[in-house]
């Protein structure tokens, strides 16, 4: 990546110039500059590391008789891992330093000179930095961009994978599909430059997980007889499911009945005080748009909360609205963008993520509107009580995700939209802002809305939580 994030909008890229004046031997001029034009820049993203290929002209701009630029940087992304591969000026091979994530090197240009540059250099991913992987494997942000430095100029920008990954979204759609995995934006640079966040996700994933459920007698007394009824987690969306166990420590003596959406399971002999029943697993996670959905429209139409139906004409209104302002501000792009993207980028940008809202369930999404905070639980049901009111059919999704590590756990579950399009159904998140129908990887889903597990035979059970734990397979 060219440039930290932080640094993008406001840094020259050239900012470790130097200018010598013949006839002092000393002279330091800080308003001439060094002009990047025509820039072309290649990046081939590869498994473990990316490849940058970057061309340009660098042009002197400003510089009086006799006064000319003799040395220049090129920054790096900080805190990146860098090899340069190569670094040419005009075609020849030349000297450089490459030092505090930068490429410094000597030039001689007066004015209105130029040279051309090339760099290759390869940015590496898997580098252990004190014993934790700078990135993770089945899912990457990355930024891409061209500074506002050659606003004006001549620049193109093109991704090319070349591993087992895909793009799965863009911000302000800066990149344009080619062909299969091959993307690219070209054209005049504009005054606030070019920038874009790209998603990477695995093609696929295998995972195994585990989940404990425990119920408890309340007063003491043996566990006998007693039936519990499990939701089909991990069965249906974006997951296959490729091994399944059950067993229970306390007992063999279990019956086992599987319907279409939950287990049935009999505790017949279990003299303790407590039982415990697991299922063990290995799933194939998928990035894919249509997910398969077996749910009909009455168990979907049972499951939209009362809050949407009761204010159904008060959302429309209001999405209608957001829809309107977005049109209005964009109305030169020349990429349109669907109604479900402008909603769904509204409540992005909009509502401000507190985790202390976890757990607040009862909140509604009229509420969350009128106070603009909140946690997936919030973000995901008011994006779906707008497009709701517009006439689709949504479902709200339990899930988990896998962020800055490889495994996942209860604490964390996730939410996101499940929503009827052309026919399709297409995932969507609001709290990660990703609107292109396709869900990366490590979004694992657990089930549609949120099923209980129940107990019955006994007046005197509890049931704990469930412990679930998944881990990514190599």
């Amino acid at each position: 990546m060219l440039l930290d994030l932080k640094e993008y909008l406001n840094s020259d890229i050239f900012k470790s110039t130097k200018l010598f004046n013949e006839d002092d031997n000393n002279e330091n001029q800080k308003t001439q500059n060094l002009l990047e034009k025509n820039w072309n820049e290649k990046c081939y993203i590869y498994d473990e590391y990316d490849i940058y290929d970057v061309n340009y002209d660098l042009k002197a701009v400003g510089l009086p008789p006799n006064v000319y630029f003799s040395s220049a940087s090129f920054p790096f992304y900080i805190g990146s891992f860098v090899e340069i591969n190569e670094f040419e000026i005009d075609g020849k091979k030349s000297e450089y330093k490459y030092e505090n994530y930068s490429l410094k090197f000597e030039i001689n240009l007066k004015n209105m000179e130029s040279n051309k540059i090339h760099i290759n250099y390869k940015e590496i991913r898997s580098k252990e930095n004190e014993g934790e992987i700078t990135e993770k494997k089945i899912y990457r942000n990355n930024y891409y961009g061209i500074s506002k430095n050659i606003k004006g100029q001549n620049a193109k920008f093109t991704l090319i994978i070349k591993c087992d990954f895909e793009v799965i979204s863009f911000e302000n759609l800066f990149l344009v599909k080619i062909n299969d995995k091959e993307y690219s934006w070209g054209g005049e640079v504009p005054p606030e430059g070019k920038r874009t966040l790209v998603k990477l996700s695995k093609s696929i994933a295998k995972l195994n997980f585990e989940e404990k459920t425990r119920i408890e007698s309340v007063k003491n007394k043996p566990i006998f007889k007693t039936k519990l009824i499990m939701p089909l987690f991990f069965q249906g969306g974006n997951n296959e499911i490729l091994k399944l166990e059950y067993s229970s420590q306390q007992t063999d003596d279990i019956e086992i009945k599987k319907e279409r959406k939950q287990y049935e399971i009999n505790f017949n002999n279990i003299k303790e005080t407590y039982g415990e029943f697991i299922i063990k697993g290995e799933l194939m996670n998928k990035c894919k748009g249509e997910w398969i959905c077996d749910l009909s429209d009455e168990e979907i139409e049972k499951n939209i909360p009362k809050d949407y139906k009761n204010n159904k004409e008060k959302f429309k209104e209001i999405a209608e609205q957001i829809i309107k302002n977005y049109d209005e501000v964009h109305k030169d792009d020349k990429i349109g963008v669907t109604d479900i993207y402008k909603i769904g980028k509204w409540v992005n940008e909009n509502i401000k993520y507190d985790i202390r809202y976890k757990g607040k369930d009862d909140i509604s999404a009229f509420e969350t509107y009128k106070n603009k905070i909140g946690v997936c639980h919030h973000f995901t049901k008011l994006f779906n009580a707008f497009v709701y009111s517009l006439g689709f059919k949504c479902i709200y999704i339990s899930g988990y995700v896998m962020k800055n590590k490889d495994y996942f756990t209860s604490e964390d579950g996730h939410a996101w939209s499940l929503i009827k399009i052309n026919g399709k159904w297409l995932p969507f998140d609001a709290t990660w802002g990703i609107f292109t129908g396709k869900l990366p990887v490590c979004h694992i889903f657990q089930s549609y809305f949120s099923q209980e597990i129940k107990a019955s035979g006994s007046d005197f059970i509890n049931i704990k939580p469930s412990e679930i734990r998944g881990k990514f397979l190599e």
